[in-house]
C-alpha cells in the first residue's frame, strides 16, 4: 500500500501481508510501524530523501491510500497533532 501526500507530493510504502480484523499503526512521530501490538521493525519505503516520515502542509492537505488487494470494508484512521513553532 501506499498512502501519499498530493500537496507536498511526499509518499510511503509499506509491503505487508495483513490478516482480517488485525490493526496496523504507523506512527510517523514516533518513527515506529506496529502490527497486531508488536513492533515489527522499519518494513516503509520513501519516494524522496528526506528526514520526516511523511510530514503535512500548512493548511489542507490531500492523503490518498492506494492499494492492491484490498478487503471491502478496510477501515483508515489518521490522526495528528497541531504544533505551533516559534
Amino acid at each position: 500500500c501506499t498512502l501519499s501526500n498530493s500537496v507536498t507530493g511526499e509518499a510511503i510504502s509499506l509491503t505487508l501481508p495483513m490478516e482480517l480484523n488485525k490493526i496496523l499503526v504507523i506512527d510517523c512521530d514516533a518513527e515506529t510501524v506496529v502490527y497486531d501490538g508488536k513492533d515489527i521493525g522499519l518494513p516503509l519505503r520513501w519516494n524522496t530523501v528526506r528526514g520526516p516520515w511523511l510530514d503535512l502542509a500548512p493548511g489542507a492537505n490531500t492523503l490518498t491510500f492506494t492499494d492492491t488487494g484490498t478487503i471491502p470494508g478496510l477501515n483508515i484512521d489518521i490522526s495528528w497533532e497541531d504544533r505551533n513553532t516559534l
